[in-house]
């Protein structure tokens, strides 16, 4: 009964793997608001993206990443990727970036190139949309009161 319920056990711990890479984003350095890339609509501003190479990728033993962000597919904007930024293995695999000043509703990529021994290996992306920042809000205390005022 002990070893079926380990072989259960270890089952389950491999489904919970992605065999893909994964492409995450943080709004904050600290990765503590970690979000799946694709499809997401990203703000504005300072944004982390974490690329979690997925067991596939691992299981060859490469020796390195590339990425580059954010060139404009699709919501009219055309403008090329930005620099690339090198990750040997073993990561992390974190670039930061200015997303300011792309066009609001613009779907961007996020490309990634996977090295074996410095050849390339293979290639995938994923795409995201620029949204709007949303208002700042501010309470602010007038007598007994607290008005929200937006700006």
């Amino acid at each position: 009964m002990k070893w079926i319920i380990a072989l259960w056990l270890l089952g389950s711990v491999a489904w919970a793997q992605t065999a893909d890479p994964v492409v995450y984003f943080s709004l904050t350095e600290s990765l503590e608001d970690l979000r799946p890339l694709e499809g997401a609509e990203v703000p504005p501003g300072p944004v982390w993206f974490k690329v979690e190479p997925g067991s596939t990728w691992e299981g060859i033993g490469f020796s390195s990443i590339s990425t580059w962000c954010c060139k404009g597919v699709g919501g009219g904007s055309t403008d090329p990727h930005g620099p690339k930024q090198d990750h040997p293995h073993p990561g992390p695999y974190v670039d930061q970036r200015d997303l300011s000043g792309y066009l609001e509703g613009s779907v961007r990529e996020f490309y990634m190139d996977c090295y074996l021994t410095g050849q390339p290996y293979e290639h995938t992306f994923t795409n995201f949309t620029i949204r709007s920042s949303r208002p700042a809000t501010m309470p602010t205390p007038i007598g007994d009161l607290t008005v929200e005022v937006r700006y």
